[in-house]
């Protein structure tokens, strides 16, 4: 009787040390917590090895154009364009292009170089395909510029050529004065002018009269019989005593043409020489002469 009465004592004893083992095994170093059904059934069966932090981001040239437009203000008509990367002195920077839309084509203006990391922007540009890092927001529009320019936008004839005659002030503002010069036998002639602006923002055409510049909207300017005689002047060298004269126009075989005499000074009177003939459209001009008042082209 008395072995059966310990016995439950006995037992009670077991259990307790029984649940205490158990506590000692799940939480006595606090880094690894019992898995629940709540746990199994959430997804968070597992959980990250300790001291593994998230990955970050990498920075694209997406963000640097983006990181561009959130530091400067840019013009209107202008936008962005990533180039690629460069390496520069040792650093790697993403080339973003600012561009300027035109009346019919874009313009290269300067290039926004913004470190990889994307912890610092230089302002720059490129030289002959070269980076450079310069602290500027555009780069000088040049005359050569300006003729490329013009090359881009217009299509120029292959017995024409284009020469900047300078810079010209208009209603205020700058325009480099680019000449559309023709080759007419073995001399040239000038047809119009392109004038675009000095920071490259606007084209006009137009030409220069008694060394005006006139905006007017045309390529070129006709051959009229007042420019028929200058074409003959800048293509020939004439003696002393002789002079040009604009006798009228001649279709001769479907081809209009101006006539433009060559007269000598005389004494007491002038005498006739012979006839430049002057394509209308100022390609050629041929040597000729009348007779019995009918042209006749010598070449």
């Amino acid at each position: 009787m008395k072995i059966k009465s310990i016995l439950p004592i006995v037992l009670a004893f077991c259990l307790i040390f029984a649940l205490c083992a158990c506590n000692n095994d799940t939480s006595g170093d606090g880094t690894t917590a019992p898995i629940t059904t709540e746990d199994i059934l959430d997804g968070n069966e597992t959980t990250a090895p300790a001291g593994t932090d998230t990955e970050t981001a990498e920075f694209t040239a997406e963000d640097a154009i983006e990181k561009v437009k959130s530091t400067y203000t840019l013009e209107e008509n202008c936008y962005l364009l990533a180039r690629g990367t460069e390496e520069i002195d040792g650093v790697t920077y993403y080339a973003v292009d600012l561009m300027k839309s035109m009346e019919t084509n874009s313009t290269y203006l300067s290039t926004y170089f913004v470190k990889a990391d994307g912890s610092e922007i230089v302002l720059g540009y490129y030289y002959n395909g070269e980076p450079v890092l310069d602290e500027r927001g555009t780069v000088e529009f040049t005359e050569e510029d300006a003729v490329k320019m013009v090359e881009e936008k217009y299509t120029i004839d292959t017995n024409c050529y284009l020469h900047v005659r300078g810079i010209a002030e208009v209603d205020g503002a700058e325009y480099y004065g680019v000449d559309l010069m023709k080759y007419i036998d073995s001399h040239t002639t000038y047809l119009s002018t392109y004038f675009v602006k000095t920071d490259g923002s606007e084209i006009k055409e137009g030409y220069y009269q008694n060394n005006t510049p006139v905006f007017a909207e045309k390529t070129a300017l006709e051959i009229t019989e007042e420019n028929a005689v200058k074409a003959v002047e800048a293509a020939y060298d004439f003696e002393d005593g002789c002079y040009l004269m604009l006798r009228g126009t001649e279709e001769i075989d479907g081809v209009t043409y101006s006539a433009v005499d060559l007269m000598k000074s005389m004494e007491t009177n002038s005498t006739y020489l012979s006839t430049f003939f002057v394509k209308s459209d100022g390609t050629q001009i041929v040597k000729g002469y009348y007779q019995n008042n009918t042209p006749v082209l010598a070449e």
